[in-house]
């Protein structure tokens, strides 16, 4: 079998086009991680941002307060956080395990505490905080493969540990971060 020189161009062309197609490909997704590793990492500092902290103490504390919840602008703000947070996963700019890494304990903790007034918002206004309750399903759904239990019913929070949990939450108001150290 012979080949002529324009058998030869014409072969090497589709493989030169094959391996710059595999090239961009390669590219774009290394430019995907890093973007969502950029807006992970920015949305997690935002998230422990002195200003976020004490948003976040105040939105447990009226969470723990009978009525606290009536006209909480800063329960209202944490979970307006999740719900772009859930945009983002719905849009693929952020990827569901990341997004589980950071957020999981959070997300998990805010829709257990604030699921009563939750769905009294969604009475008037059943889209709001829809995105919410999506990435709350996808969060668990991580955390049954990571961790190999069945976790699926977010009633199994004790009211012990939701107490706890919104006790950590109403301490951010002062000093240090979400880790307990400062800056």
């Amino acid at each position: 079998m012979e080949f002529d020189a324009a058998t030869i161009t014409a072969s090497a062309a589709v493989i030169a086009a094959l391996v710059a197609i595999i090239a961009v490909a390669i590219q774009i997704r290394v430019f995907r991680a890093t973007i969502s590793t950029d807006v992970i990492l920015k949305l997690q500092s935002e998230f422990d941002s002195e200003r976020m902290r004490r948003v976040r103490a105040s939105a447990a504390k009226s969470l723990k307060e009978p009525n606290g919840t009536e006209g909480s602008t800063d329960l209202d703000e944490v979970l307006n956080f999740f719900d772009a947070l859930s945009l983002l996963v719905y849009r693929g700019v952020l990827d569901r395990e990341l997004v589980w890494h950071y957020f999981y304990h959070w997300v998990h903790h805010y829709w257990d505490a604030a699921s009563s007034y939750i769905n009294s918002v969604r009475d008037k206004s059943p889209e709001i905080w829809s995105d919410i309750e999506r990435l709350h399903r996808q969060l668990l759904s991580v955390e049954n493969e990571r961790c190999k239990r069945p976790y699926n019913d977010p009633d199994m929070i004790s009211q012990e540990k939701r107490d706890e949990f919104l006790d950590i939450e109403i301490g951010l108001g002062g000093a240090g971060g979400i880790d307990g150290k400062s800056g």
